[in-house]
């Protein structure tokens, strides 16, 4: 892939990189390479082969999530420093007049 002086000063600018000049002309034939591999890469015959999620196997270590019954609001309220009508009471934390 050809990539120009310009494209190198584009992406530097997106990127917020102040390069100089010599490492502009530099990084043209850096990132031409690196683009240039991507190409071959793209051409490597991938149909056959089955899409994974991991390079390797691995084995799930979480336990199973099955659905329980809750605590309740009895239990969840017990040792509230504060409550009312089945709810945590809290101090205001915004003052009035809107958000």
């Amino acid at each position: 892939m050809s990539l120009t002086l310009e494209d190198v000063r584009r992406v530097a600018h997106l990127a917020r990189l102040n390069l100089a000049e010599t490492e502009e002309a530099a990084y043209v034939g850096q990132l031409a390479s690196i683009l240039d591999y991507f190409e071959r890469l793209g051409a490597a015959p991938t149909a056959d082969v089955p899409p994974t999620v991991h390079a390797l196997a691995l084995q799930d270590v979480l336990r199973d999530d099955l659905s329980r019954d809750g605590c309740g609001p009895g239990l969840a309220l017990r040792n509230a420093p504060s409550a009312d009508q089945g709810f945590f009471k809290v101090p205001k934390v915004l003052a009035d007049g809107g958000a």
